[in-house]
């Protein structure tokens, strides 16, 4: 049972993600220099259909906002940008 709609909106990020602890703790690793105004590493977080990949991403990349104001930050959607060349545009 769903009880609270909000979940379903596409922009949707949570206060807390449960359950996915080393994956969190993963990807702010990667994004850490970031924290220190040095670059970071590229991230792409594959993996199954419906696995929180989008989910995680959001969270993690929200928290980096947090403390670091000029981070910048891209979403592709590749359900809607599925050719090599959409993704990259």
């Amino acid at each position: 049972m769903i009880r609270d709609a909000r979940v379903l909106r596409a922009g949707f990020v949570p206060r807390e993600v449960e359950h996915r602890d080393a994956e969190v703790n993963h990807l702010s690793s990667v994004l850490e220099p970031l924290t220190n105004g040095e670059p970071a590493d590229t991230a792409i977080v594959t993996g199954p259909s419906g696995a929180g990949k989008t989910c995680i991403s959001k969270f993690v990349t929200e928290r980096l906002r947090e403390e670091v104001l000029d981070v910048e930050t891209t979403y592709v959607n590749c359900w809607r940008n599925y050719t090599r060349f959409r993704t990259l545009y």
